[in-house]
């Protein structure tokens, strides 16, 4: 398993693979965390075609059209979906966000990524491939272990295909830095914390990536507005600027006051 890579120009005008975070990756990792926040807020499970609209932003059944007002009440009682967008019956609800690929802070993109507030300048000497490992796992196969081969019934032994296996993965060091750009197109404030509040949840586990069983994605998250820091998530907690606490308490408001309606809306049932 290797690290997945784009081409950009270096500060020579030299077109090199690096690795890229998908953008996309990070949507989903949001839209996940947005989906539970509002279901725990609710107490409520759904069935599974909203499921797929709140966890994976839907799919499109039928010929497309433009239902406005099946639009507008999706963007009134669902402002997490307003900003990510889905697949709604047979219609696309356009999202509100656009996101860059998240790129490491090194030399290579020296001319990309702007010196601000939380870069370390210094990541820029050095070539991003400095800055990847690799490491191998093996999973033994516990019925060749003579303590543990006991609890297995012999004649079902034999049947058992071989559990041995050796991979290999591609990683990041810990320490290193990724540079991300998200832009929010004319949200209102309950739609700004509706994304404070999947951030929020995101705090409780801030892992990016897979195998996270085996150590990997540890995250801190700094987050800056053009008023400065405005979030911060760091072992296990988060910080919020006096303007991200209002808009998060203004959703947390618009949750308890709309949940019957929420609820009606999502066909809820109780957890």
């Amino acid at each position: 398993m290797f690290l997945n890579t784009i081409k950009i120009l270096t500060p020579e005008n030299k077109a090199e693979d690096i690795f890229a975070y998908n953008g996309n990756a990070l949507r989903g990792a949001l839209r996940d965390c947005s989906a539970r926040y509002l279901l725990n807020a609710l107490g409520v499970k759904v069935k599974k075609q909203m499921f797929n609209i709140l966890f994976s932003g839907g799919n499109i059944s039928g010929s497309l059209t433009n239902d406005i007002d099946q639009a507008k009440k999706y963007r009134e009682l669902l402002p997490m979906v307003s900003i990510l967008g889905a697949g709604v019956g047979n219609q696309i609800l356009q999202g509100k966000i656009s996101q860059t690929f998240a790129l490491p802070v090194c030399a290579e993109t020296k001319n990309i990524i702007p010196e601000i507030d939380g870069i370390n300048s210094e990541l820029f000497e050095m070539s991003w491939r400095k800055m990847t490992g690799t490491i191998s796992f093996n999973r033994t196969d516990d019925l060749k272990n003579a303590n543990l081969g006991k609890y297995v019934d012999a004649d079902e032994e034999k049947e058992k295909e071989p559990q041995q296996m050796r991979y290999e993965v591609e990683y990041y060091a810990a320490g290193t830095q990724l540079y991300h750009e998200m832009a929010l197109a004319d949200p209102t404030e309950i739609e700004i914390g509706a994304l404070v509040a999947a951030l929020y949840e995101f705090s409780s586990d801030p892992v990016l990536g897979g195998m996270s069983s085996k150590g990997f994605g540890l995250c801190d998250v700094d987050i800056y507005s053009c008023n400065g820091l405005a979030i911060k998530i760091c072992g296990g907690g988060i910080d919020l600027s006096p303007e991200m606490v209002n808009a998060f308490e203004k959703y947390n408001e618009f949750l308890a006051d709309k949940k019957d309606e929420i609820i009606a809306f999502i066909g809820g049932t109780p957890i």
